[in-house]
């Protein structure tokens, strides 16, 4: 036998087994899904499209909105119970820290106890300095009507020149 011979029946065994795994693969019909998947989805693809171009939602929303900021409002609470009987801040105007935003309900007099703080962080400032005698000056001034302050103010004259 001729060497041709031989390669060409080898390859002719080789092509019959090769066509059988092939044919074994080309003969199974695919599955619906398989077969008609790419047509769906390219289906549904357009429907969405369509469905998109007719349905349309508005440009403008008209609704009731609140805008609020970081340094928002605070809420003002007291350390007593009582009555507001005048106020001072007036809508939209800034506070600040130490402002007089008004008057509680009290026994005592308003501008005495105002005129009572500014003393004391006047005779802190002196007692820090080591002017014993200029800070009991400012505190031991003549208050009519203090209210429930009078009995704790005299306590602190009383002590503060023994300290």
């Amino acid at each position: 036998m001729p060497v041709e011979n031989i390669n060409t029946e080898q390859q002719n065994t080789r092509r019959f087994q090769r066509s059988e795994m092939v044919q074994e693969i080309v003969s199974n019909k695919p599955g619906f899904l398989v077969k008609y998947g790419i047509v769906f989805f390219l289906i549904t693809l357009i429907l969405l499209v369509v469905a998109c171009w007719f349905i349309q939602y508005p440009d403008i929303v008209n609704t009731k909105a609140k805008l609020t900021s970081i340094n928002a409002p605070k809420v003002v609470i007291t350390k007593i119970a009582g009555k507001l009987i005048k106020l001072f801040a007036k809508e939209n105007e800034q506070a600040y820290t130490g402002d007089v935003l008004g008057y509680m309900e009290s026994i005592a007099n308003n501008e005495e106890v105002i005129l009572l703080s500014k003393n004391i962080d006047t005779a802190t400032i002196l007692f820090n300095n080591n002017n014993l005698q200029s800070s009991l000056s400012f505190l031991q001034n003549d208050y009519a009507n203090l209210g429930g302050i009078t009995t704790r103010l005299s306590k602190v004259c009383y002590c503060l020149p023994n300290f």
